[in-house]
């Protein structure tokens, strides 16, 4: 039976945290008895009290809809530059809800929006020995059921090729960011239509957009709402807590295709990953077949004739672009200018400053290379970042390679898997995906499932 306690939870029990509290973190230094952790500080201003316990069933999915969903029914990648279309009506959505508070958030608010998803166990339960979260972003279908089977598979994986790197003490969360068009197909199935349920516009929760909210009538309107990645922020923060999570060492952020694009963003620009960084957690982000960067600067890599249509990173050089030549190139989700809501919390030199500062893995398939016809109003935008898959992740590299010189190479990497196309679920289970979510994110060039595998530094 579908419980939804967002709706029922009383007031009252937000003034108090009736988890047991287990032994410290072994990874983050100790607070002093009395005191809170950074986390807990934040969390606790967040909502203005102390979280919580609230009882939200995770939803563990069968073993037979799992193998069913990475062996049965994994669908051929779709044209790239084509999203894949998903009926609403037929979307799997997940049976666990997780409230989101925001850092706004007003004593008088009234119960908080949440967002679905998948996750190994009860997220609000005390996981001991778990010692890494793996936090797998779905791409634009929004599936987030098969997000977690392709997690799951590719632990599998690790654990049988890697048992040294303990990959069964690891929690999969797989968050599911809906359109209000998947919210309106299965508004019968929640108690109050789904008012309260988190939705965005357009798939535009993978730039971080903010959500929507619907009125007393039903009718989705572009209110101001909640960025995706304050969602993930708050996420983050909760389950780092030592209450929940009295063990861990490690976050990762991966995810593939669209998923990719928003971890590849929520990287230069999220707040929750640096107070988990503070608090001596490690933070690992993994963007796989990425469709498209956000770049540091204003440069792209053109042919000497100037046709930003296809670059070639063999013979090209970069340059400064050209406004009037393709003006959403350089502004947000592609580039730093007009930066979004979220993204304003930090100045744009202090984004560029940062960003090799956080330990990323860019993977693609070596044969991703089928030509990606972009057909949106971005598309010059798009178009400058490579003709296909492998290409916009090696010209990207290069980029930063031109920007920060060897410093990039400190916590950044970029590997071309030889024998896998556009496939993300191939790429996962391959030993530098299993590398990149399991073990130390470093790929050996002779052991990539029997692949030899090219290493761009």
């Amino acid at each position: 039976m579908l419980v939804f306690v967002a709706f029922v939870l009383p007031r009252i029990a937000l003034a108090q945290d009736i988890l047991p509290s287990p032994k410290p973190a072994q990874a983050a230094a100790p607070a002093k008895q009395g005191e809170m952790s950074l986390v807990d500080k934040l969390l606790n201003i967040l909502t203005n009290r102390e979280i919580p316990h609230v009882d939200i069933p995770a939803k563990k999915l069968p073993e037979r809809n799992v193998r069913e969903a990475i062996v049965n029914d994994v669908p051929q990648p779709p044209e790239p530059g084509q999203k894949q279309s998903v009926p609403s009506s037929g979307l799997e959505i997940g049976q666990s809800f997780l409230p989101i508070y925001s850092f706004d958030r007003n004593d008088d608010e009234e119960s908080p929006p949440v967002l679905p998803f998948f996750s190994t166990s009860p997220v609000n339960e005390v996981h001991r020995k778990i010692q890494t979260i793996v936090v797998f972003i779905h791409d634009q279908t929004r599936e987030a059921a098969r997000a977690f089977a392709f997690a799951r598979s590719a632990q599998e994986e690790a654990i049988a090729r890697h048992p040294e790197w303990n990959a069964d003490s690891t929690y999969i969360f797989a968050p599911q960011f809906l359109n209000s068009e998947d919210v309106e197909a299965h508004s019968k199935t929640w108690p109050d239509g789904g008012s309260a349920m988190l939705r965005w516009v357009n798939n535009n929760w993978m730039y971080g957009m903010n959500s929507v909210t619907a009125d007393k009538s039903g009718i989705w309107q572009g209110r101001t709402g909640m960025s995706s990645f304050t969602v993930l922020d708050f996420a983050l923060l909760l389950m780092a807590r030592p209450k929940l999570f009295p063990d861990l060492q490690k976050v990762v952020i991966a995810g593939t295709v669209s998923g990719a694009d928003f971890v590849q963003r929520y990287a230069a620009l999220g707040v929750a990953p640096s107070v988990l960084m503070d608090e001596g957690i490690d933070v690992r982000f993994i963007a796989a077949q990425t469709r498209s960067f956000l770049y540091m600067d204003n440069q792209r890599l053109f042919q000497h004739r100037d046709d930003p249509l296809t670059p070639r990173v063999e013979t090209d050089s970069f340059a400064p672009t050209k406004p009037e030549t393709c003006k959403p190139m350089n502004s947000y989700p592609y580039g730093l200018d007009e930066m979004m809501p979220y993204g304003r919390k930090n100045a744009v030199n202090e984004v560029r400053l940062n960003y090799t500062g956080k330990r990323i893995v860019y993977l693609a398939g070596a044969g991703a290379t089928l030509p990606i016809n972009e057909t949106t109003p971005d598309a010059c935008a798009l178009n400058a970042q490579g003709p296909n898959t492998a290409k916009r992740a090696e010209i990207f590299f290069a980029s930063l390679k031109r920007l920060y010189g060897d410093e990039v190479d400190r916590l950044q990497k970029l590997y071309l898997v030889q024998g896998i196309n556009e496939d993300g679920l191939s790429l996962w289970r391959s030993a530098c995906g299993t590398a990149a979510l399991f073990g130390d994110g470093v790929c050996n060039a002779n052991d990539v499932g029997g692949k030899a595998m090219q290493i761009l530094r």
